[in-house]
Protein backbone atom coordinates (compact mmCIF):
# COMPACT_ATOMS: atom_id res chain seq x y z
CA UNK A 1 0.00 0.00 0.00
CA UNK A 2 0.71 3.32 -0.89
CA UNK A 3 1.93 5.38 2.56
CA UNK A 4 -0.19 8.61 2.92
CA UNK A 5 2.40 11.08 1.50
CA UNK A 6 2.05 9.40 -1.58
CA UNK A 7 -1.53 9.47 -1.41
CA UNK A 8 -2.14 12.50 -0.97
CA UNK A 9 1.12 14.44 -3.08
CA UNK A 10 -1.79 14.83 -6.08
CA UNK A 11 -3.55 17.20 -3.20
CA UNK A 12 -1.32 19.07 -2.10
CA UNK A 13 -1.57 23.17 -2.40
CA UNK A 14 1.57 25.17 -3.09
CA UNK A 15 2.97 26.76 0.73
CA UNK A 16 1.30 30.00 1.73
CA UNK A 17 3.21 32.84 3.51
CA UNK A 18 0.45 31.89 6.51
CA UNK A 19 1.73 28.56 7.73
CA UNK A 20 -1.74 28.93 9.94
CA UNK A 21 -3.35 29.33 6.81
CA UNK A 22 -1.56 26.34 5.59
CA UNK A 23 -2.86 23.95 8.53
CA UNK A 24 -6.15 25.19 7.59
CA UNK A 25 -5.94 23.94 3.82
CA UNK A 26 -4.35 20.55 4.90
CA UNK A 27 -7.14 19.91 7.36
CA UNK A 28 -9.55 20.36 4.66
CA UNK A 29 -7.16 17.99 2.02
CA UNK A 30 -7.50 15.79 4.83
CA UNK A 31 -11.37 15.70 5.13
CA UNK A 32 -11.57 15.88 1.35
CA UNK A 33 -9.84 12.97 1.04
CA UNK A 34 -11.33 10.70 3.72
CA UNK A 35 -14.64 11.80 2.18
CA UNK A 36 -13.92 10.69 -1.29
CA UNK A 37 -12.44 7.34 -0.31
CA UNK A 38 -14.16 6.45 2.70
CA UNK A 39 -13.25 2.71 3.10
CA UNK A 40 -9.46 3.45 2.31
CA UNK A 41 -9.56 5.90 5.06
CA UNK A 42 -10.61 3.52 7.06
CA UNK A 43 -8.86 1.00 6.84
CA UNK A 44 -5.89 4.01 6.84
CA UNK A 45 -6.96 5.06 10.07
CA UNK A 46 -9.79 2.43 11.96
CA UNK A 47 -7.23 0.16 14.21
CA UNK A 48 -8.88 -3.67 14.13
CA UNK A 49 -7.63 -5.25 17.18
CA UNK A 50 -4.21 -5.80 17.71
CA UNK A 51 -3.54 -3.90 14.52
CA UNK A 52 -2.47 -0.75 14.64
CA UNK A 53 -2.52 0.86 10.96
CA UNK A 54 0.84 3.27 10.21
CA UNK A 55 -0.43 5.60 8.38
CA UNK A 56 -1.04 7.61 11.70
CA UNK A 57 2.40 8.16 11.75
CA UNK A 58 3.39 9.38 8.55
CA UNK A 59 0.17 11.53 8.92
CA UNK A 60 1.96 12.51 11.99
CA UNK A 61 5.00 13.23 11.05
CA UNK A 62 3.44 15.39 7.82
CA UNK A 63 1.35 17.12 10.15
CA UNK A 64 4.44 17.96 12.45
CA UNK A 65 6.82 19.54 9.31
CA UNK A 66 3.09 22.29 9.22
CA UNK A 67 3.04 22.62 12.84
CA UNK A 68 6.88 23.10 13.23
CA UNK A 69 6.46 26.12 10.53
CA UNK A 70 3.42 28.02 12.48
CA UNK A 71 6.48 27.66 15.90
CA UNK A 72 9.23 28.86 13.60
CA UNK A 73 7.10 32.10 12.22
CA UNK A 74 6.17 32.84 16.44
CA UNK A 75 2.25 31.92 15.78
CA UNK A 76 2.25 28.30 17.79
CA UNK A 77 0.69 28.44 21.79
CA UNK A 78 2.34 24.91 22.82
CA UNK A 79 5.17 22.13 21.48
CA UNK A 80 4.84 20.80 18.28
CA UNK A 81 3.93 17.46 19.24
CA UNK A 82 1.08 18.91 21.70
CA UNK A 83 0.00 20.99 18.53
CA UNK A 84 -0.04 17.98 15.71
CA UNK A 85 -1.63 15.39 18.16
CA UNK A 86 -4.64 17.60 18.90
CA UNK A 87 -5.34 18.71 15.82
CA UNK A 88 -4.75 15.17 13.99
CA UNK A 89 -6.81 13.90 16.83
CA UNK A 90 -9.45 16.57 15.92
CA UNK A 91 -9.23 15.97 11.93
CA UNK A 92 -9.87 12.50 12.39
CA UNK A 93 -12.45 12.45 15.03
CA UNK A 94 -14.44 14.88 12.47
CA UNK A 95 -13.69 12.40 9.63
CA UNK A 96 -14.69 9.40 11.31
CA UNK A 97 -17.96 10.96 12.11
CA UNK A 98 -18.92 12.60 9.21
CA UNK A 99 -18.29 9.14 7.20
CA UNK A 100 -20.11 7.23 9.91
CA UNK A 101 -23.08 9.63 10.88
CA UNK A 102 -23.38 11.76 7.36
CA UNK A 103 -26.98 13.39 8.20
CA UNK A 104 -25.66 14.56 11.66
CA UNK A 105 -22.18 15.28 11.17
CA UNK A 106 -21.61 15.84 7.31
CA UNK A 107 -21.99 19.25 6.83
CA UNK A 108 -18.69 21.09 6.43
CA UNK A 109 -19.53 23.66 8.86
CA UNK A 110 -19.26 21.39 11.08
CA UNK A 111 -15.51 20.72 10.23
CA UNK A 112 -14.70 24.16 9.59
CA UNK A 113 -15.98 24.75 12.99
CA UNK A 114 -13.85 22.15 14.73
CA UNK A 115 -10.85 23.50 12.25
CA UNK A 116 -11.08 27.02 13.48
CA UNK A 117 -11.22 26.15 16.99
CA UNK A 118 -8.63 23.94 17.03
CA UNK A 119 -5.94 25.26 15.31
CA UNK A 120 -6.84 28.86 16.67
CA UNK A 121 -6.41 27.46 20.15
CA UNK A 122 -2.87 26.09 19.18
CA UNK A 123 -2.14 28.85 17.45
CA UNK A 124 -3.41 31.93 18.94
CA UNK A 125 -5.50 32.68 16.35
CA UNK A 126 -8.78 32.61 18.17
CA UNK A 127 -10.59 35.60 19.35
CA UNK A 128 -10.87 35.51 23.21
CA UNK A 129 -13.27 37.79 25.09
CA UNK A 130 -10.90 40.35 27.07
CA UNK A 131 -13.18 40.48 29.67
CA UNK A 132 -12.62 37.12 31.39
CA UNK A 133 -9.72 38.02 32.45
CA UNK A 134 -10.51 41.58 34.98
CA UNK A 135 -13.81 39.49 35.46
CA UNK A 136 -11.34 37.15 37.03
CA UNK A 137 -9.76 38.83 39.00
CA UNK A 138 -12.75 41.49 40.22
CA UNK A 139 -14.44 38.02 41.22
CA UNK A 140 -11.26 36.23 43.35
CA UNK A 141 -10.92 39.52 45.37
CA UNK A 142 -14.80 39.83 46.25
CA UNK A 143 -14.67 36.38 46.82
CA UNK A 144 -11.78 36.60 49.29
CA UNK A 145 -13.35 39.87 50.63
CA UNK A 146 -16.03 38.85 51.23
CA UNK A 147 -15.44 35.51 53.22
CA UNK A 148 -12.22 36.75 55.10
CA UNK A 149 -10.25 34.39 53.06
CA UNK A 150 -8.03 37.31 51.48
CA UNK A 151 -6.59 40.33 52.18
CA UNK A 152 -8.19 43.18 50.39
CA UNK A 153 -4.53 44.87 49.86
CA UNK A 154 -2.01 42.78 48.71
CA UNK A 155 -1.66 41.15 44.96
CA UNK A 156 -5.30 40.24 44.25
CA UNK A 157 -6.35 43.83 44.30
CA UNK A 158 -2.88 44.91 42.32
CA UNK A 159 -4.09 42.42 39.54
CA UNK A 160 -7.54 43.77 40.03
CA UNK A 161 -6.36 47.78 39.42
CA UNK A 162 -3.93 46.59 36.57
CA UNK A 163 -6.73 44.74 34.97
CA UNK A 164 -9.04 47.74 34.80
CA UNK A 165 -6.47 50.19 33.66
CA UNK A 166 -6.17 47.84 31.07
CA UNK A 167 -10.11 48.32 29.79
Amino acid sequence: MEGVGELLDDHLLPLADDPVADLRTAWDGHVGFALRNPHLYRLMFTPTGDSRPEAIHEARAILLKAVERCRDAGRLRTTPELAGQTILSANVGVCMMALSFPDLFGDPAVSGSVRDAVIGKVTGDEREDTRIGPATVLAQALVGTLTGTAPVDGPALDRLTDALRTE
